[in-house]
């Protein structure tokens, strides 16, 4: 079977590299089999290239470099992606195998790169700097990309005018037959082109959501300009449009768009429908830790390591290589936002961790980025899809904004300008702080700083501890403490292991489930006993959901010995508080007092009692 797959792949792949296309062998979950395929985005494989590649590995499928290189453009369509009203020639065309389609067209001669959700529809282009997946690849669904139109049947067709254009979209689309966009083909001469570049800027901040006016509007009216004879300035360019759009803003009050007067029918699905839709395969680019298109919150105590986890991760991600040599990566551009380290620590940091000079990671440091800042977020967004970016980081969460984060409303705020950056095809992931400092924290919302809202956006949530216990080595303790869109990771450990100056990560190791439990529960008692002192019954219905009976005794038996919390006596009941300034003093081992060891002495009494009962908190 494997011989019958190699040799069908192979001649696909020989096939395509006569006509003189460029070609890479790639995963099932279609990253490239290669280290590195930016090369092939300058030149053709050989034919004795291709067969090596089949040789040393057998690839799941296959994939055509588009742009220049290959001379195509394709335009990607989701199976579920809504193509109304837009124009696409008859030309070759591949049905992906997950259910969507391929349209192929002739590269024009203006070039064209890559572009991700076109209109805010499941539509993308692979064009420079992009590749397609091609017939006969297997899918992660189990279905083949298959020819309809194969390219030997019909010559590739122009690149339709709203492609070229940055995708714009037809005039039926938009209910508006009665304006006249011919002007953005056509360009004008010197004496009317600021006057054009006024009503159409005008025309077009006003239909469209505020949202769209930096990365679709203002390149649509960057591709008129090159029509013009001579074109504006850049920079006289974009300092009209801006003008205009706070005009725009100021007239739209209370926060609300313009309405949209197009009719549209609400589409009700019944259980079989819902049942016979393809959904798409989840797709990460570390699995199962950063989904695709996610928000990601990497967080902890100060000086625990999340930044140097963090730039793991993203020196892992632009290389094509494991995550703490464990988890698989999806290779990807990074945009690495520093409002904290500075110039001098970042440098000091990625010289530490030998970032080569080629990796795609690119920062922003300490430029007063503010995601809450309209002009700031769109700029950012134009760089994600201009770049081509897979991961945007953020550190840290507090100098990202200028809300009350507290604030649920303004919170959320913060969260839908996340979920923006999403849209235009990158995941988000930000370093943010836990709530107290020194007693650790609990799985979930109540780990993270802030307003619940922020916890509630989330799709993915990595919590970093140092083993302050362990002297000897830096060793992080990792946990997953949500994932909306798989299985969370069970908790590991690494080790920041330092060699000549050197920094890397590695050493993974499992964490034990039952010592992660105790811990959780020792974390959650001290929490509760924050809200005033409670007996033991009390305790155990509060952290019950986060770990067994068996666990919270244990906790409490350890708590009580690292003097954490007090064990007053009520009769026959143990009240548990945290321990008043005076009595947070550490007693030497040598002088544990008699009502120490009777404290104990009663503790392990009572987890003989409740061996019985322990079925109850589990």
């Amino acid at each position: 079977m494997q011989t019958k797959k190699r040799s069908v792949l192979l001649q696909a792949a020989l096939r395509l590299q006569e006509k003189g296309l460029s070609v890479i062998p790639i995963k099932r979950d279609k990253t490239p089999l290669l280290s590195s395929w930016k090369e092939y985005q300058e030149r053709q494989a050989s034919k004795e290239e291709i067969e090596s590649w089949f040789k040393n590995n057998i690839p799941d499928g296959i994939a055509l470099v588009t742009g220049k290189i290959s001379g195509i453009v394709v335009l990607d369509v989701e199976h579920d992606g809504d193509t109304t009203g837009l124009e696409i020639p008859n030309t070759p065309t591949v049905k992906s195998g997950g259910g969507g389609k391929h349209f192929y067209f002739k590269y024009p001669e203006t070039g064209i790169k890559n572009a991700t959700r076109i209109l805010g529809r499941k539509i993308d282009i692979r064009g420079d700097g992009g590749y397609i997946v091609v017939p006969p690849s297997l899918h992660l669904s189990g279905n083949h990309y298959e020819w309809e139109i194969d390219l030997d049947k019909l010559p590739l067709a122009e690149v339709p005018k709203w492609m070229v254009l940055d995708e714009k979209k037809t005039t039926q689309n938009h209910n508006q037959s009665d304006q006249k966009w011919d002007v953005l083909f056509s360009g004008v001469e010197t004496g009317s082109r600021h006057d054009v570049l006024t009503r159409i800027s005008g025309k077009l901040l006003y239909q469209y959501s505020e949202k769209d006016w930096f990365t679709f509007c203002f390149p649509l009216v960057q591709s008129w300009n090159k029509n013009n004879n001579p074109p504006l300035e850049d920079k006289h360019l974009f300092e009209v449009f801006e003008s205009l759009a706070e005009s725009q803003r100021k007239q739209r009050k209370d926060g609300k768009e313009p309405e949209n007067t197009e009719q549209r029918l609400i589409k009700i699905l019944s259980v079989s429908d819902v049942l016979k839709l393809e959904t798409k395969e989840q797709e990460f680019l570390v699995n199962p830790l950063i989904p695709r298109q996610g928000i990601i919150a990497l967080s902890g105590q100060p000086s625990h390591g999340k930044s140097w986890v963090m730039l793991h991760i993203a020196k892992a991600i632009a290389s094509g290589k494991k995550v703490f040599d464990h988890f698989e990566t999806m290779t990807g551009k990074i945009l690495l936002v520093d409002e904290e380290s500075g110039e001098g620590e970042t440098k000091r940091r990625i010289e530490r961790m030998s970032f080569k000079k080629d990796l795609p990671i690119m920062f922003s440091i300490l430029q007063h980025f503010k995601i809450d800042n309209r002009k700031d977020l769109d700029q950012l967004k134009n760089i994600v899809q201009q770049n081509n970016i897979s991961l945007v980081m953020f550190d840290p969460f507090a100098a990202l904004h200028s809300k009350e984060e507290n604030s649920a409303e303004q919170a959320e705020q913060i969260m839908q300008a996340m979920q923006e950056i999403n849209k235009v095809g990158a995941s988000v992931l930000f370093i943010h702080h836990h709530r107290k400092d020194g007693i650790g924290q609990p799985k979930g919302a109540q780990s993270l700083r802030g307003s619940s809202a922020i916890s509630g956006r989330l799709d993915s949530h990595i919590t970093v501890k140092k083993d302050k216990k362990n002297t000897k080595a830096f060793i992080m303790e990792i946990e997953h403490v949500k994932s909306r869109r798989s299985k969370a990771a069970d908790p590991f450990s690494v080790k920041l292991i330092e060699v000549d100056g050197k920094v890397s990560l590695g050493d993974y190791q499992e964490i034990e489930e039952e010592k992660s439990k105790k811990e959780n529960a020792k974390m959650a008692i001290l929490i509760v006993l924050e809200d005033g002192p409670h007996i033991k019954e009390a305790l155990q219905e509060a952290v019950k959901a986060q770990a067994g009976g068996r666990n919270v005794v244990d906790a409490l038996k350890e708590l009580t010995k690292e003097k954490k919390i007090v064990v007053d006596k009520s009769g026959k009941r143990n009240i548990y508080r945290l321990p008043r300034e005076d009595e947070k003093l550490t007693t030497p081992k040598e002088s544990i007092t008699k009502s120490t060891i009777e404290i104990d002495e009663e503790i392990v009494k009572i987890d003989e009692e409740d061996e019985e009962m322990e079925h109850l908190f589990e």
